[in-house]
């Protein structure tokens, strides 16, 4: 997979063409370092955010781990990881701040 295959991928989430997914990792995390996120907000996050690098293939999971990158209004800059199956949808692992 390709960072363009992710983008495309990403975009056909966003027009709900295809799953977008979570796991309760993902919630923990995102209950921990921002109190309050709501999933719409996840979604602003993959609409105007940016995918950083190539995806990585997870040969254990049989998915590729995308990172995408965005500035929310209430929280600042965060980079969202993310597991990609070819078609199959996007499940939100993680969440981080940045700097």
């Amino acid at each position: 997979m390709t960072r363009e295959d992710a983008e495309a991928l990403i975009g056909r989430v966003c027009r709900n063409e295809v799953g977008l997914g979570f796991t309760d990792h993902f919630w923990v995390q995102a209950g921990k370092r921002f109190p309050g996120l709501q999933r719409q907000q996840v979604y602003n996050i993959l609409r105007s955010g940016r995918v950083v690098d190539a995806p990585v293939r997870d040969g254990i999971h049989r998915n590729h781990t995308v990172k995408v990158r965005a500035t929310l209004s209430d929280f600042g800059p965060v980079e969202l990881v993310a597991a990609v199956s070819d078609d199959s949808g996007l499940f939100c692992i993680t969440i981080y701040g940045l700097q």
